[in-house]
């Protein structure tokens, strides 16, 4: 059986203890590759190849009346209570998942894991929307 690609975590979060929780939580499995980073601009300047699976996003990193762009990456932004100008503002993306805090750090694998899968049938489809047009082609 083919080994499954590893799951690859952006986690933009300022606090060490919440790293340390991330780490506890994604680390130590084999499944997952993390990533941190202290600000938001750090996604601006990523590469494509180097766009994380899932990024999860902690409002505190998004500085008040910043903005968020983001691209085609799903996101959980942990959303604390102080911070219902994010809540209001992003509840329209469709690939954005608003947790808000505080929340059972348990439950972050199955939303990442959820992400990811709903994700990877999305690029499954594209690919082969791809290969049907190749085929129509020739």
């Amino acid at each position: 059986m083919p080994r499954r690609r590893k799951l690859h975590l952006l986690i933009i979060d300022q606090s060490a203890l919440a790293r340390n929780m991330y780490t506890l939580l994604f680390g130590y499995s084999e499944g997952y590759a993390l990533q941190y980073a202290e600000s938001i601009e750090k996604l601006n300047r990523l590469k494509t190849h180097e766009k994380p699976d899932v990024l999860i996003l902690n409002s505190n990193a998004i500085a008040r009346g910043a903005s968020f762009q983001r691209g085609r990456v799903p996101t959980l932004l942990l959303c604390s209570a102080d911070r219902a100008d994010l809540k209001e503002e992003y509840a329209a993306m469709k690939s954005l998942t608003v947790v808000p805090k505080p929340f059972y750090p348990y439950d972050l694998i199955l939303l990442v894991n959820q992400m990811a899968q709903i994700q990877r049938k999305k690029t499954k489809k594209v690919i082969q929307r791809q290969g049907a047009q190749r085929r129509g082609k020739k």
